[in-house]
């Protein structure tokens, strides 16, 4: 199984689409939090504790990004609110290379192995998104965390993700 890219919320089919590296899909029922939830429980804290330390050290406050890994700088983000009603984009900042705007309202991903994924959104929102991203980043960094911080890895294996998928 490849690294994570990106994960797609289908409100018609109550699934979450897993994009992973070079093409492969696969499929889990609900919502994408319910993924991220139980990935950030296995680093050591709630998805909802990482949205408040997200929310109180880089004060963003909607559409707030995930901290996934401290490990391998992972940060998911969303394009649209969590209490959007419809279909929702979560997208690896660490894994996006490269944003290029189509036409009005369309912008085509390019990831690290070379997958694209073509959204139906204006470029703004990504970049708007990756923005949040960094700044929590150098929020992190700011804190000065100690070094021995272990990694929560090992543990995301158990639940879910295979070695380096984060």
């Amino acid at each position: 199984m490849g690294k994570l890219l990106a994960l797609h919320y289908r409100k018609d089919t109550n699934d979450t689409e897993i994009f992973l590296e070079n093409g492969e899909i696969r499929t889990e029922d609900g919502k994408p939090e319910k993924l991220i939830n139980r990935w950030c429980l296995s680093c050591g804290s709630s998805m909802q504790g990482r949205l408040e330390a997200a929310r109180y050290l880089a004060d963003i406050r909607s559409k707030v990004p995930v901290f996934l890994s401290e490990l391998s700088s992972t940060v998911l983000f969303p394009l649209f609110s969590s209490r959007s009603t419809g279909d929702n984009w979560w997208i690896n900042d660490h894994m996006l290379i490269w944003m290029k705007a189509e036409k009005r309202q369309a912008v085509n991903l390019i990831f690290a192995d070379g997958t694209r994924i073509r959204l139906p959104y204006d470029i703004r929102i990504l970049k708007r998104q990756r923005e949040n991203c960094e700044k929590i980043r150098r929020a992190l960094r700011m804190q000065k965390l100690p070094e021995e911080i272990a990694s929560c890895e090992t543990d995301a294996v158990r639940n879910g993700l295979g070695k380096g998928q984060l």
